[in-house]
């Protein structure tokens, strides 16, 4: 197949792509040429295993020689099987606890998805993507209220494989490349004797692998990463409650730099459930921390949280002056620099809580068009934003509008589902012309098909996508046609 410029070019770079030694436009102009060009990614999956190989004996430094001719010489030094290269992390080992044979239940709002101990989304979601792409348009003119399109994954670009241990739970994927992906979780012991011990998955050339070690007693809840070099994990240690199940201890953060996953010392109080992190690529970011609900004297529940921004390499905690004993808080986002949206409900008035940090001044938006529960948040651009929960809301830079959503197809009531009541726990946004919300509706007659709403084009449409999952959390997307979901085969609460 004859090669236009741009292919020419980007398999020129990519012996210096693989090892990093292109600057920003050069490898900016490599990964958004790949997104949309098979051919040289799969050069780039060959020069990835020439790089993986040579590092482990000799340096070699690529020349510009034909690429077809560099490829056969070197073809024949590469093992058959390729390593895959896993990370380290150095860390001090907490005691281990013990742990009785169930896991911890959620609680309303947090962790507001049950842990989703079924397993990630082996399946790449892209190439779901990609079909409902190809076919949105027809379905769009066909589909009526009382019938809903099922879509099939189409043929994958490699054959994506995951060694996941025994009883591993994953909580969050975080997105480094097409080719390149992180995951946390954790790993419960089936006996019931042990605390559980966390658990960090690296995906490359295909493959989801686990890191060599893994830390007892603890959880990580979060991911994100600020480039292929540099990333956070947070979560907790794990302590033994008084219903004899384990739930959330001293806050737990990993931070890796390198390749190597160092444990961080952050105070935030004697009690962690759930922990959100954002990342921004300036390496900016902001910790989201659940520190539970402390009664007041009275008896009433006093939410309390800790939120933490990253800024010239130290974390700071920000007043929360918004905040009420009653208000409880699902996620955060962070569009731009200096600047973060928090989401939940107060659940004294049953309105949703939209909280806007802008350069140190908090500012909440009050509509009572907006009551209900909000779970997830996340933004295109800082004008451009989607809330999601027991409704979905869309932001245009000044107002936060609620949107309307279709009724559920007459043929999904037919196959048993309750849908008088359902509610969006993720929401992703591909684009600002298309994006993704995700319900708990799921059928018994149809359980391998997870229900969703697809946005295209300012207009929103019930699908059914064809998947052996009973339900899907908020996709992580390297482009708009390629990414991860984490899916849930059945819920163990």
């Amino acid at each position: 197949m004859e090669q236009n410029e741009d292919c020419m070019r980007c398999q020129e770079l990519l012996p210096w792509y693989v090892n990093d030694q292109i600057d920003a436009i050069e490898k900016r102009f490599v990964a958004t040429h790949m997104a949309s060009c098979t051919e040289c990614r799969n050069q780039f999956e060959l020069w990835s295993q020439i790089a993986q190989d040579t590092q482990r004996q000799v340096t070699i430094a690529p020349t510009f020689m034909p690429l077809l001719h560099s490829w056969t010489e070197l073809k024949a030094k590469i093992p058959t099987t390729v390593p895959i290269t896993k990370g380290t992390i150095v860390v001090n080992t907490p005691r281990a606890a013990k742990r009785p044979a169930a896991e911890p239940n959620p609680t309303p709002l947090r962790r507001a998805i049950p842990v989703l101990a079924a397993t990630l989304l082996v399946a790449i979601l892209s190439v779901v993507l990609f079909t409902v792409n190809h076919q949105r348009q027809a379905e769009h003119h066909a589909t009526t209220a009382s019938t809903a399109p099922t879509v099939a994954p189409s043929p994958l670009p490699c054959t994506n494989k995951a060694n996941f241990p025994a009883n591993a739970s994953i909580n969050k994927v975080a997105v480094v490349s097409a080719t390149e992906a992180w995951a946390v979780g954790h790993i419960w012991d089936a006996n019931g004797t042990t605390a559980p011990q966390t658990l960090i998955m690296h995906y490359q050339h295909c493959l989801w692998s686990p890191l060599a070690a893994a830390i007892p007693a603890a959880d990580l809840y979060d991911i994100a990463m600020v480039s292929a070099n540099e990333g956070w994990a947070v979560g907790a240690t794990v302590k033994l409650d008084g219903d004899l199940r384990y739930s959330g201890n001293a806050f737990f953060v990993l931070h890796d730099v390198g390749g190597q996953w160092q444990r961080q010392d952050i105070a935030v109080g004697d009690t962690v459930l759930d922990a959100k992190i954002q990342l921004l690529p300036s390496g900016e970011g902001w910790i989201l921390v659940d520190n539970g609900d402390q009664h007041t004297v009275a008896g009433g529940p006093n939410y309390t949280y800790t939120l933490l921004h990253h800024q010239s390499g130290s974390w700071t905690p920000i007043l929360l002056s918004f905040k009420t004993k009653t208000t409880m808080l699902a996620d955060i986002a962070a569009p731009s620099s200096g600047e973060c949206w928090l989401v939940g409900q107060d659940i004294n008035t049953g309105e949703a809580v939209l909280a806007h940090n802008k350069q140190g001044s908090w500012t909440t938006i009050s509509n009572t068009s907006l009551d209900g529960t909000l779970y997830s948040i996340g933004f295109d651009s800082p004008t451009d934003g989607w809330a999601a929960g027991s409704f979905l809301a869309h932001y245009d830079g000044t107002n936060w509008v609620p949107q309307k959503v279709p009724a559920i197809p007459s043929s999904w009531q037919n196959e048993g589902l309750d849908t008088s009541v359902h509610n969006f726990f993720g929401m992703t946004m591909l684009s600002a012309a298309e994006g993704w919300a995700f319900t708990n509706l799921n059928s018994p007659a149809r359980a391998a098909s997870p229900k969703m709403l697809h946005y295209v084009n300012g207009q929103w449409q019930w699908v059914e996508v064809a998947l052996n999952f009973t339900e899907i959390d908020k996709l992580v997307a390297a482009s708009p046609t390629d990414g991860w979901a984490i899916g849930v085969r059945s819920v163990p609460y």
